[in-house]
Order: C-alpha cells, then sequence, then structure tokens
C-alpha cells in the first residue's frame, strides 16, 4: 500500500503548477487516491488524543490555544488507539520517505538539499473557533512546508491558508514575528478542500497565515509536514 500512497503523492507534487509570485506555491487536489483520504478522515483521532500547541513549547505560552495537535512520532502515536497509531505511522513514513522529499525540493527549486542534511517534522493539527495566526514567514531553519487539508466537505473553504503581502514593502523581515493583518495585503487564500494540499518555500517573503475562524463549531483539520536544515545545513546554506 504505502509504495503506491507514496509515488501517487510524489507524482501529484511534482506536476503541480508552480506560482511564483510573491513565493514559490503550489496547491494541489486529489493528493491521495479517493478510498485512501476516506481512510485517513475516518482514521482522525478523537479531541482527547490532541494537545494543545501551547503546551508543546512551540509557542509562547498562552497564545494560540484553539490550535490543538498530535505529533506523528512515537510519543505522540503512544496515545492513540492501536489501529489509529499504526495507521498515522505509515502516513508519517510516506510523507517523510526519501521519493515525496524528493519530489518537494524539485518542484521548488531546492534539489542543492537533496545531498545537504536535513530533517523533517509532522503533525496533525485541530484548530478550533477564535483560531487565527498573522502573516509570518516561518522559522529561518525551515526550508518548506507542507499544508495537507482534511476537511469533510468544501463548506468552509475560506478557512484554508492565505498569501499576504506587506503594505510596506521596505519592511524589515523578522523570520520569527507574526505581524498584524492590517499591515499586509491578502492576495490569496488556498481552498480549504478536501483531499488538497498548500505547499510553499520558505523565504524572507513567504508571508502567510490563517484569518481568524469566526463560525461556531467549525473543526479545521489538517496535516502539515516541515522539511527543515539541520544547524550543519544552515550554515552552509549561509555560506560559514
Amino acid at each position: 500500500m504505502s509504495s503506491s500512497v507514496e509515488g501517487r503523492v510524489a507524482y501529484q507534487i511534482a506536476n503541480a503548477p508552480l506560482r511564483r509570485f510573491p513565493y514559490d506555491h503550489i496547491y494541489v487536489e486529489e493528493v491521495f487516491e479517493p478510498a485512501f483520504y476516506v481512510r485517513m478522515r475516518a482514521m482522525l483521532p478523537p479531541d482527547s488524543a490532541y494537545r494543545e500547541i501551547q503546551a508543546t513549547g512551540r509557542v509562547t505560552k498562552g497564545l494560540y490555544r484553539e490550535r490543538h495537535l498530535v505529533e506523528l512520532t512515537e510519543e505522540g502515536l503512544a496515545a492513540l488507539r492501536p489501529a489509529q497509531t499504526i495507521f498515522w505511522k505509515t502516513v508519517a513514513d510516506i510523507l517523510q520517505c526519501r521519493l515525496v522529499i524528493a519530489a518537494v525540493l524539485c518542484r521548488f527549486d531546492k534539489r542543492e538539499w537533496l545531498e545537504r542534511p536535513l530533517t523533517t517534522s509532522i503533525s496533525l493539527m485541530r484548530d478550533k473557533p477564535g483560531y487565527g495566526i498573522g502573516p509570518h514567514t516561518d522559522a529561518g531553519d525551515k526550508i518548506a512546508t507542507l499544508l495537507f487539508y482534511l476537511p469533510q466537505g468544501r463548506e468552509n473553504e475560506h478557512l484554508g491558508t492565505s498569501v499576504y503581502l506587506p503594505r510596506d514593502p521596505y519592511a524589515r523581515v523578522r523570520c520569527h514575528q507574526h505581524y498584524e493583518y492590517d499591515e499586509f495585503h491578502r492576495i490569496y487564500t488556498a481552498p480549504f478542500r478536501p483531499n488538497s494540499l498548500f505547499a510553499f518555500a520558505r523565504s524572507d517573503r513567504s508571508f502567510h497565515g490563517v484569518e481568524p475562524i469566526e463560525t461556531p463549531g467549525v473543526t479545521r483539520d489538517l496535516l502539515i509536514l516541515n522539511i527543515k536544515m539541520l544547524p550543519q545545513g544552515i550554515e552552509k546554506a549561509r555560506g560559514y
């Protein structure tokens, strides 16, 4: 099963139209085979298996309390039912395999990283009403970010990730800073559709975010895969 799934995902990513402005990004539908996506939906963990992201140390204490996650690591998977543990470990292995990572790096013209040290992280995310995150570029150690959308239907397409342009084109970028929405133009929102993917190459222009979820009772399910540099890779990227 896994080889056919990883081949499908790699094919869809490698052949996706590349949008260059204001930074390299792609939007892909039907990333997985439809039957496999149905299985993914059926295997989503209950709310009780998710942790608040602010409790993990990933963000400042008290922020983004409406965002919850299950890290697809040995520790994170241990909180799931056995069938879910097996399934999501398989998904994690598929999406972090060399074939898929190579497809991402080649699609974003990052082939040099095929021979450089890198690492990955992967998590299920669940966002509740009130969640939103202002424009930011992501941390400087990231090479690419992949957001696999996992909704049931298309009724909340407006909840996808948005692309932003600074109103001040000369503003100094701070990669760890999250900015206010009114400092930016929102120029595109990736539709939050079942079995779709929004992915981008991180740069000093890769401003993205999520507009606040205002509809009561809405759940925003997605899977996030980050491809990142190891410390020695960062040194090479900076020319040290």
